[in-house]
């Protein structure tokens, strides 16, 4: 049984959900963005180099391996994020973003962010469901 639906997507792309972050002051601006699921990256988020400078200077210098096994740095930046129409995350979460070299076309979503959401992807017809689950799955 599934929770409640908080995205879709479909079409002839790649499956996306849309993004929203917040820092975690009030008056700090709402980012939105479409982004690729990506079940084989385990991180939150990741970002192309271009978003670095609309998430603001208070970040960490970081490192994120890609599939290859090498590894880049990135600026990681620790935001309240929401899927689809969801509200905003009251806890913060740690967003990636290249810091040098742009080796992303467009944002990716990982596992790690999607703990506590279940995907149902039909290939066939391209639609991807993001529901809401009770509990993170272990």
């Amino acid at each position: 049984m599934h929770g409640d639906l908080v995205a879709e997507s479909c079409g002839d792309s790649y499956p996306e959900i849309r993004l929203r972050f917040k820092e975690k002051l009030p008056e700090s601006p709402i980012v939105t963005f479409k982004a690729e699921v990506d079940p084989g990256f385990n991180g939150h988020v990741l970002l192309p180099r271009e978003f670095r400078e609309r998430l603001g200077d208070e970040y960490n210098d970081d490192h994120v391996m890609l599939a290859d096994g090498q590894y880049v740095p990135t600026c990681c930046f620790d935001l309240c994020v929401g899927i689809g129409e969801e509200p905003l995350s009251s806890d913060l979460v740690p967003v990636h973003c290249f810091s040098q070299l742009n080796r992303l076309q467009k944002p990716l979503v990982g596992t790690g962010l999607l703990a506590s959401y279940e995907i149902c992807f039909k290939p066939a017809n391209k639609i991807l469901r993001i529901f809401k689950i009770a509990e993170p799955v272990k």
